[in-house]
């Protein structure tokens, strides 16, 4: 009995082994630009059908010309509405100009052991100083209700090798940042706060005061000519929704937020990629009716303040601050940074004049009012402290921001249907 037992067991086995889906495809990706592109991320959509196979992981080849060999890069799977199944198909690939590249991608039922180095961490910790801190993926709370000291670090915290960012958990969601010396993961570390024995072994440290100010490309509503929070809603939500390798996914969401006459629903997720000091802020915002506001996000205006802008959608700040504030500079010194924004120039639908910021105003230029209003834009940082960064005053930065301004996605040529390119909320 016993062996016959064992005979049915292997041949089910067997059977579930027969039974993993695997499907490849083709596509080439192609470099338009004049300069090398490298870290360029690609964003595949898995169609709702072939979602239902429920893969379970990826692996990317890109065909290398001298060796005539397939070379396997890092790819990442994501589930980021949490339904079980896998929607995106994430990798980065380096691509020189004027050239292309030929990929194959696998998916695959059968689970596979991570096989990547992290290039991204993120985390977010309910305070608890006597047993540790806790780590969470989401939490929602009514609007009245404020967690900002209940969570360490007051958010979501985020990074790549280059930089790191948090972001505020109540109405002001402000983005604030963290500067490296060393290219490395370190908030799982320092969790934002980097002891003594830590600054002394090269890691790095908030850089930036933000108090009541847009800080780093904050996004916000506009009320009496200036920056307004986002309240009173009905409830606020913020997630990690994907943690690595290749890109980590924060989601804010804003229910029922009472704004300009008008129930809005906003979501924000920011997007960071390995390899990169820029994060992408996809803006996605909700109505009953057509949605009549507008909107704004900028750069605060630092102290010794230098600024560069393109009138279009593009701006960028150089100077200092005291990063604890101005009362409290013992043991601190003076930051120096630079800091820059980019949108799409049919989303931006004004440059007022501001004490505290750089302002942009947010909508849609044309005027074409629908009860859903998405895109995205980009924020990005450097610190002067950063030691293997070439960027180390204004003209260094204002000249980095240009060629970002200039950047042009690549060409995907995808063939199967199966697979969508994403296209940037832009």
């Amino acid at each position: 009995m016993r062996r016959l037992f064992t005979g049915i067991a292997c041949m089910l086995c067997y059977g579930a082994i027969a039974q993993i889906t695997t499907k490849e495809f083709q596509l080439t990706i192609s470099n338009p630009s004049s300069y090398d592109v490298k870290n360029e991320p690609v964003v595949l959509h898995i169609n709702p059908d072939e979602q239902q196979s429920r893969y379970a992981s990826a692996t990317v080849c890109v065909w290398d010309e001298d060796t005539q060999t397939d070379v396997e890069i890092p790819s990442q799977l994501d589930d980021l509405n949490n339904d079980g199944m896998a929607e995106e198909l994430v990798f980065l690939i380096d691509v020189p100009r004027r050239e292309e590249r030929s990929v194959t991608v696998e998916l695959s039922q059968a689970k596979k052991p991570m096989r990547y180095p992290a290039q991204v961490y993120a985390e977010m910790l309910l305070s608890d100083k006597k047993k540790g801190h806790k780590p969470i993926r989401s939490l929602t709370v009514p609007g009245d209700v404020n967690v900002y000291d209940n969570l360490h670090h007051h958010g979501p915290a985020f990074e790549s090798e280059l930089v790191a960012f948090r972001v505020y958990f109540d109405e002001r969601q402000t983005v604030d940042i963290y500067g490296k010396r060393k290219q490395q993961l370190e908030i799982e570390q320092t969790q934002f706060y980097p002891t003594p024995e830590h600054l002394a072994n090269g890691f790095g440290d908030d850089i930036l005061w933000a108090g009541t100010t847009c800080a780093l490309g904050t996004f916000r509503g506009y009320t009496d000519n200036k920056p307004s929070y986002i309240q009173p809603v009905d409830s606020r939500t913020e997630s990690i929704l994907a943690y690595g390798p290749l890109r980590t996914v924060v989601e804010i969401h804003d229910e029922d937020w009472q704004y300009n006459n008008q129930t809005l629903d906003l979501t924000l997720r920011y997007i960071l990629y390995g390899g990169h000091r820029d994060a992408e802020v996809a803006v996605k915002i909700c109505s009953d009716e057509p949605i009549n506001s507008t909107f704004c996000t900028g750069l605060i205006k630092l102290d010794n303040c230098q600024t560069y802008s393109d009138h279009k959608g593009t701006a960028a700040v150089w100077g200092d601050n005291w990063p604890a504030g101005r009362k409290d500079t013992v043991g601190r010194k003076k930051e120096v940074l630079g800091m820059a924004v980019k949108i799409p120039q049919r989303n931006v639908v004004g440059e007022p004049e501001n004490e505290e910021n750089m302002i942009y105003l947010l909508g849609e230029k044309a005027r074409i009012l629908t009860k859903e209003l998405a895109f995205s834009y980009h924020i990005a940082f450097a610190s002067d402290k950063e030691e293997e960064s070439t960027i180390h005053s204004a003209n260094e930065w204002f000249e980095w921001v240009k060629q970002w301004n200039k950047q042009k996605p690549l060409t995907i040529s995808l063939p199967e249907k199966a697979l969508e390119i994403v296209s940037k909320v832009e």
